[in-house]
């Protein structure tokens, strides 16, 4: 078991980096997403505002 659990830890270890660059992708892709739901958003109040004014 503890030989086991010796290469068992390597591959977890590695597997940080993958994870790392995974949550930058995600970070960007929400990044990108936040900011077209902003535009989309600032569309909507400047029509409202066309439309109080």
């Amino acid at each position: 078991m503890n030989r086991k659990a010796g290469p068992e830890r390597r591959p977890v270890h590695r597997s940080r980096e993958p994870l790392v660059s995974a949550q930058s992708q995600d970070a960007k892709a929400f990044e990108s997403i936040f900011l077209w739901l902003q535009r989309s958003a600032w569309r909507n109040f400047g029509i409202e505002w066309e439309g109080r004014s």
